[in-house]
């Protein structure tokens, strides 16, 4: 193994692992895309939620979004208040 890396080491090949710097940038805004993807699609539902039942609080928004059968960004069934809350700051 060390014969074969420093082989390859003297034909220029670059070894070790890419910038994490860059990988983790790109990833991070992967991620924070997908999410706010995903919380453009669900706020319409919850201001239908609050607009026809009059739901006032986000443990009443989390109940109807699961009794509705809504899935969280995770493909969770039960939805918890703090996600709620997480969701509506993110499209504020």
């Amino acid at each position: 193994t060390k014969a074969a890396l420093a082989a390859a080491k003297a034909r220029g090949v670059r070894l070790g692992t890419k910038d994490q710097n860059s990988l983790s940038a790109a990833g991070n805004a992967s991620i924070k895309a997908s999410a706010d993807a995903f919380a453009a699609r669900v706020e319409p539902i919850i201001k239908e939620i609050v607009a026809k039942t009059g739901a006032s609080s986000l443990r009443d928004i989390a109940e109807a979004l699961s009794a509705r059968g809504i899935k969280t960004s995770r493909g969770g069934a039960t939805w918890h208040p703090g996600q709620v809350s997480n969701l509506l700051k993110r499209c504020a």
